[in-house]
């Protein structure tokens, strides 16, 4: 079913039910909201509403970070934000309640409910399976419709022969993402979990590596002659299915264009065909191996991170991710 553009000139006409959710997305991801009247909701529908902050300074399970976060504090009275509705983001669930947020995780789960199963979103959760992957795609497209990614003519002296049909910005794209991946790891693998999947040997990468139709690597190059030149694309296959989406398309846009606008260049060889990461021939920089080591990285003073998202958003996640790496080392396991 499709759905009239929602704005401020028609939704009191678009949205047909007396009640709805509106809500946002805390950083695991996970729905932050309210039901709300549809009179009130067009009382603030552009204007905006008070929302408590605290919902953005606790956990998954609503248990207040012990490290105070600059968005919600003791200081600040843990005080509201204005909200202001994307009305672009009108959703219909099959409660037929509006929804102003992407709901894919949530439908999935409702949908299971119902059959009698539980659908899980761990990065890892047989030891002995490969785990659950979120890769992500991405390709760019110029305003008369072609690929931004992709040469006119083949390059006849590529610095690799895999990049041949990638265009000059689409190598610069590759390269900002090489070189930042590690800085901002705990975007892509954002739990405990999460680094038990990047292991050898079971479809997820544990390299800063790439690769033409390479599934073993970090980046899996898409183009010609393989592909069509308008499929051109990277598909960036660390991060796993416990990553927030938003988070994880928000970094690959902002290292991919920091390589456009600083015109980065390759700085290691694709994987050969036919080699796993961390084989002789792999001359790629290991990824970390555990949240710890990663959050130490992501939050150094000179990190890419910092540079690329703010030092506020840093340490604001960064903070989240320490707690999760408490609990952990206080867990006692049967």
């Amino acid at each position: 079913m499709s759905f009239p553009e929602v704005t401020a000139a028609n939704v009191a006409e678009v949205l047909h039910n007396d009640r709805m959710v509106i809500a946002g997305v805390d950083v695991d991801g996970q729905l932050r909201g309210k039901l709300m009247k549809k009179s009130k909701f067009l009382s603030i529908a552009t204007g905006g509403f008070g929302f408590c902050s605290i919902i953005f300074g606790w956990d998954q399970q609503d248990t207040g970070y012990p490290k105070e976060l600059a968005i919600c504090n003791e200081e600040n009275g843990y005080r509201d934000l204005i909200a202001v509705p994307d009305l672009s983001s009108f959703r219909l669930s099959q409660a037929h309640h509006v929804i102003f947020i992407s709901i894919s995780r949530y439908v999935v789960k409702a949908y299971g409910i119902k059959h009698g199963i539980t659908p899980c979103f761990m990065a890892k959760p047989r030891h002995e399976l490969p785990g659950n992957g979120g890769h992500m795609n991405i390709s760019l497209i110029t305003a008369d419709g072609k690929s931004a990614f992709t040469r006119d003519t083949p390059d006849p002296s590529p610095p690799y022969p895999d990049v041949a049909h990638l265009s000059d910005l689409g190598r610069q794209f590759l390269t900002g993402l090489l070189v930042g991946l590690p800085d901002i790891m705990p975007l892509f693998a954002p739990t405990i979990n999460s680094y038990k999947r990047l292991v050898e040997d079971l479809w997820a990468p544990n390299t800063v590596s790439w690769g033409l139709e390479h599934r073993a690597a970090f980046i899996r190059l898409i183009t010609p002659p393989t592909a069509n030149a308008n499929a051109t694309r990277f598909e960036i296959r660390v991060p796993g299915a416990d990553a927030n989406p938003h988070f994880v398309f928000a970094a690959i846009i902002a290292l991919g264009w920091r390589g456009v606008e600083k015109k980065l260049e390759i700085p290691v060889p694709p994987l050969p065909k036919g080699e796993d990461m961390s084989s002789s021939s792999d001359k790629s920089m290991p990824l970390a191996k555990a949240l710890r080591e990663a959050v130490a990285t992501f939050t150094r003073l000179d990190s890419v991170a910092r540079e690329v998202f703010g030092d506020s958003f840093v340490e604001h996640f960064g903070g989240t991710r320490e707690y999760k790496i408490q609990l952990w080392e206080q867990a006692v396991t049967d």
